[in-house]
């Protein structure tokens, strides 16, 4: 049975950029998609990074934009998974999940991530490829199991 990571205990997310305030970077994982997330005020390779402190077996993550304004800078999106952590302004030296997602996306619209084939690692970023914009992110929710788990 797959469950879902972000509602276990020791789960952090960062960004590229530090954010506080309204659009720290917890929102990302606080289970209310009316919160924002916000990296990179317009940085080239924006991300967030989620770390679940130990290695994870991931098929799949959701991505839902925020519902406010901005719907336009969610777009050229890809998800990685691996144990290197991210770099500012470097695109993740990680396996990618999915294809790269173009949009943009429509306000509180969710984009899917599917793994080709279930990745393991530490760290799951969603990082815009390629482009020098903010990253604003009402939810991220990633799917798998731990390693060795059935």
């Amino acid at each position: 049975m797959l469950s879902d990571f972000l509602t276990g205990t020791g789960v952090i997310a960062s960004a590229s950029s530090e954010s506080s305030g309204t659009w720290r970077e917890e929102h990302l994982i606080d289970g209310n998609v009316n919160t924002v997330a916000h990296a990179a005020l317009d940085a080239l390779n924006p991300f967030f990074q989620i770390d679940f402190g130990s290695k994870v077996l991931v098929t799949r993550a959701e991505v839902v934009n925020r519902v406010d304004c901005c719907a336009e800078r969610f777009k050229n999106a890809i998800v990685t998974v691996g144990n290197v952590p991210g770099i500012r302004s470097q695109l993740s030296a990680n396996p990618q999940c999915g294809p790269k997602l173009d949009g943009p996306y429509s306000l509180g619209q969710t984009a899917e991530f599917i793994c080709e084939r279930p990745l393991v690692g530490r760290f799951v970023t969603l990082q815009l490829n390629g482009a020098v914009e903010s990253l604003n992110i009402g939810e991220m929710r990633v799917f798998g199991k731990p390693p060795g788990k059935d």
